[in-house]
């Protein structure tokens, strides 16, 4: 059985990669940070995350209903674009930052621009493959984000050596900034290489009897 869908554009892998590790690098290190650098609890942590779990809740509808009517190359773009804006301000945190400076609008930023590429991106692959393969392209997602997931951490785990707190904050930084390279050149191939004839929808399920 052929993805055709994914035959026809590689760069989809690529795309999904990147951006699916820079999400759960933010959001699983990004909580650490606040524990082991601001010295947060648990609880305090996971309260000054809920924008995280919020706002894509609130802007995931939007992003539905513009899918028919704007290019969602350009959504797609846009989210990425946003993503490494918040994952900057997020590296700007220091040990007694105010969360309200650069936290705040760092997680309502990367869960906005999350929620642009992931609507967009669930549309495409699922929507845009024959019925019969659609399971299958499901399954291809999710192993390309376990795949991100693992790639992600172990390099900003390489990153988290530090003996001192000083040490310890740059390798959070560090982190964050690898995570700003991983949208980034999902940003690049987005733009060089995925074309609107690939994100087309097909109309029925016949090229799915030939492969």
């Amino acid at each position: 059985m052929v993805i055709s869908k994914f035959r026809r554009n590689p760069s989809y892998y690529g795309i999904f990669l990147r951006q699916y590790g820079t999400v759960y690098l933010m959001l699983l290190t990004g909580s650490q940070f606040l524990v082991q650098i601001q010295g947060k609890s648990a609880l305090i942590a996971s309260v000054e995350y809920l924008p995280f779990a919020i706002a894509p809740l609130i802007v995931m509808p939007v992003f539905g209903v513009l899918h028919n009517k704007v290019d969602p190359k350009w959504v797609i773009t846009a989210g990425e674009a946003i993503v490494i804006v918040g994952n900057v301000l997020f590296s700007r945190n220091s040990f007694d930052t105010a969360y309200w400076r650069f936290m705040f609008p760092a997680t309502i930023l990367i869960s906005v621009g999350t929620a642009a590429f992931f609507v967009n991106n669930i549309n495409i692959a699922v929507a845009g493959a024959p019925k019969a393969d659609q399971g299958l392209v499901a399954v291809v997602v999710q192993s390309v984000s376990q795949a991100s997931v693992a790639i992600a951490f172990s390099i900003s785990g390489s990153f988290l050596t530090g003996k001192t707190p000083t040490a310890l904050l740059q390798g959070y930084r560090n982190a964050f900034y690898c995570a700003c390279g991983f949208p980034g050149a999902a940003l690049l191939i987005t733009i060089a290489l995925l074309r609107k004839r690939d994100l087309a929808i097909p109309d029925g399920s016949s090229e799915s009897s030939g492969n």
